[in-house]
């Protein structure tokens, strides 16, 4: 299930890496909340050739937010196992086919993927899900579940009722936290499946008062249950969320501030590691930019 919002570009790669997949999907739907002409023409053109049926569910109203899309387009699902893709990452070729028998060896009710990051044809890791996490540890920051990592059972997905379409943010996180809360069980796949890939515009993790809003509100949602070190994690990236560019730079100081009080020395040094990680020639350019 692809959830969509006017990519169309990047809509067509999506459906390629689906389509390409060793264990071919009985269905495709592609959920886009624009009913966007464009969008429509993509998936025709793309169900004309494919050997599974693909089908365009348009819908409009409501929270206009991934969770909700994504809830849309798994809705009437009579199949035993659902995946999503964002219409900006890529499902690698045997990604349905080690997650479903990751999934039926283990018995368990869902399963997770490894991740990476692809920035002008440089791949790097991405998020790496550990096994064995509980929903206390999930809370912040993300270990590893994204939107496009993880095959569930339809059965799962409905203990919890889907995703939480108020959450314009943290959609993925919100939901493994209540699929171990509710004591759902899931399976890692050693495997970088799964690739992110860095395009121009917008994402769901660009800084900018919507993202700023949406973690606050996931951070309200479940403020009760965090530890005080991820309740300071969330105003940290709250703060890291509001320093955009559309920013006074007044303000971008009063949030890098603002961040650097609630980033704690561990928190630091692991975001300098996932940043070198992802680009390993960072300081190499910082060092020739200087001569």
């Amino acid at each position: 299930m692809i959830p969509t919002h006017l990519r169309p570009s990047l809509l067509v790669a999506a459906l390629d890496s689906v389509l390409a997949q060793t264990l071919q999907p009985t269905r495709i739907v592609v959920s886009d909340d624009a009913d966007d002409a464009a969008t429509r023409e993509v998936v025709s053109a793309a169900a004309a050739r494919a050997d599974v049926p693909i089908e365009y569910r348009p819908h409009r109203g409501g929270p206009g937010t991934a969770g909700s899309s994504r809830n849309a387009g798994a809705a009437g699902a009579g199949e035993d196992l659902i995946g999503f893709l964002d219409d900006d990452d890529l499902w690698e070729p045997t990604f349905l086919e080690r997650s479903c028998a990751r999934l039926e060896d283990a018995g368990a009710d869902f399963a997770v993927a490894w991740l990476d990051h692809v920035v002008d044809e440089h791949r790097s890791p991405g998020m790496r899900m550990p096994q064995g996490l509980s929903a206390g540890d999930c809370y912040y920051p993300n270990h590893g579940m994204s939107g496009s990592n993880a095959l569930y059972r339809r059965s799962a997905l409905e203990t919890v009722g889907g995703f939480d379409p108020a959450l314009p943010v943290a959609n993925d996180m919100d939901l493994l936290v209540r699929l171990l809360g509710a004591g759902l069980r899931y399976v890692v796949v050693e495997e970088p499946l799964v690739q992110q890939v860095g395009h121009p515009g917008e994402h769901l993790t660009t800084r900018s008062e919507r993202r700023a809003l949406g973690l606050i509100a996931y951070g309200e949602k479940h403020q009760v249950q965090m530890s005080p070190a991820q309740r300071r994690d969330i105003k940290r990236v709250v703060h890291a969320a509001r320093r955009g560019r559309d920013r006074a730079l007044h303000e971008r100081a009063w949030h890098l501030a603002g961040q650097l009080w609630h980033t704690s020395p561990t928190r630091f040094v692991q975001g300098a590691r996932s940043r070198l990680a992802r680009n390993p020639d960072m300081f190499n350019r910082a060092g020739r930019s200087s001569r």
